[in-house]
């Protein structure tokens, strides 16, 4: 097993964008290792997010789990999914081959066309 390199860690949170971080710390914080909390919190309030803020983007930000209880990703990116829906998976990005679960987050939502 790796080691948890704080140096990089550091590296990896000044980069990313404040959303990815809120989430991070938020919604996939069980998936963290304990050594990065508080590295993501200290950037957060360097950015001027505070817990209260951390705590109101957490019961605000929608989100569906697995049956075992964890946060499941968008199919598309590493957002949180907020919808599941049968779709299909597509070669090269637009020849459909077969039929999968797909989860998508607010980004990639697909779109309803009934206006």
């Amino acid at each position: 097993m790796l080691e948890f390199d704080a140096a990089r860690c550091r590296t990896n949170v000044r980069k990313a964008e404040t959303g990815d971080l809120l989430d991070r710390i938020t919604v996939f914080r069980e998936d963290l290792e304990p050594g990065a909390v508080p590295i993501i919190e200290r950037e957060l309030r360097d950015r001027g997010i505070d817990a209260l803020a951390i705590s109101q983007y957490e019961q605000k930000r929608p989100r569906i789990k697995a049956s075992a209880g964890y946060v499941l990703k968008c199919s598309l990116c590493h957002r949180p999914a907020i919808n599941q829906a049968w779709g299909w998976h597509k070669m090269w990005g637009f020849l459909p081959v077969f039929p999968r679960l797909m989860r998508w987050c607010e980004e990639h939502q697909p779109r309803s066309d009934a206006n």
